[in-house]
């Protein structure tokens, strides 16, 4: 065991591959992880197992067909930039769910429509829990429509309306990594968030 080959790989946890891809934990855990091609653990932190990042982001690109989006908070994105980082949308359908209400107004007009990377990062929680159907098991069992959108996405959406920027962000991460069951729990608590409490 090389050390030094240790020190460069990029480790996470089940709950930061979730959080990064979009996806709660409940789905990382029960199907990505039980996968039978999905990476090896290759470490532990406290009790959780640690994989391999780029292992991970492989396993995504070539099973799920779309990367994890890397997007910097404080940063301007246009539609192009952000199909580019690998946020899962084409730059034709951000600018389409924009003219239908379905994607947040941009952050900066001036030159153009842009986004900051916290504002997308918001948006995207909102529309995590959009699944592809299963294969069904034999050719005699129907396959069940994909949920475009959490049943919650319209009240997270409201939510980061109210709250103020500086905590935007934390809730939208906190969202992201709950799991599916603590979901309406999590959304009611931040309902009720108040500013020191």
């Amino acid at each position: 065991m090389v050390h030094g080959d240790h020190a460069a790989q990029r480790r996470e946890t089940l709950r930061e591959i979730a959080a990064r891809h979009g996806r709660s934990y409940d789905t990382v855990r029960n199907k990505w992880s039980r996968h039978p091609d999905f990476p090896a653990p290759v470490g532990k932190r406290g009790r959780s197992l640690e994989y391999d990042t780029q292992a991970v982001d492989r396993w995504v690109q070539a099973e799920k067909g779309r990367p994890a989006p890397d997007l910097e908070p404080a940063r301007l994105y246009t539609a192009q930039d952000l199909e580019v980082a690998g946020v899962g949308i084409t730059a034709g359908t951000i600018r389409a769910d924009l003219a239908r209400g379905r994607w947040p107004k941009p952050d900066h007009t001036t030159g153009g429509n842009r986004w900051r990377g916290a504002t997308v990062i918001k948006h995207l929680a909102g529309r995590r829990a959009k699944t592809t159907p299963t294969k069904p098991q034999r050719k005699d069992t129907p396959v069940p429509p994909a949920s475009p959108r959490s049943p919650f996405a319209d009240r997270i959406g409201a939510l980061m309306e109210t709250l103020p920027d500086s905590v935007q962000l934390q809730a939208a991460k906190d969202l992201l990594l709950c799991p599916e069951a603590e979901l309406e729990q999590r959304v009611v608590r931040w309902e009720q968030w108040t500013p020191g409490a």
